[in-house]
C-alpha cells in the first residue's frame, strides 16, 4: 500500500541485500526482481488468514473505527497488489 500510495519505485536490490541479511530469506541468495517480489507478496496475501487478522486487530481499534477492518480482506490486498504491477510495469 505505501509503494501504490506514493508511487514510489520498489528498490529490489537494496530489498534484496536487507533480506539476505535478516529475516525468512537470510543467507539464502535469492534474486529479488519485480517478478520474485509480485509473486511473493500474492502468494502472502492469498495465503494470509484474513478474518483471523480481523479478530487480532479488531481490539485495538476504538468502536468508531470498526470499519475499518473491511479493508482487511484478500480482495483489498489483490487489487493494491494489481495496481503496485500496473505501476512497476510503467
Amino acid at each position: 500500500m505505501w509503494y501504490v500510495g506514493r508511487k514510489t519505485q520498489v528498490n529490489f536490490a537494496l530489498l534484496g541485500h536487507a533480506l539476505e541479511e535478516s529475516g525468512p530469506w537470510q543467507g539464502q541468495k535469492i534474486q529479488v526482481n519485480k517478478r520474485w517480489y509480485l509473486s511473493t507478496l500474492r502468494a502472502k496475501v492469498e495465503s494470509t488468514d484474513w478474518e483471523g487478522q480481523k479478530r487480532d486487530v479488531e481490539r485495538f481499534l476504538k468502536p468508531q473505527d470498526l470499519d475499518l477492518l473491511q479493508f482487511l480482506s484478500i480482495d483489498f490486498f489483490l487489487d493494491r497488489l494489481n495496481q503496485l504491477e500496473l505501476y512497476l510495469a510503467g
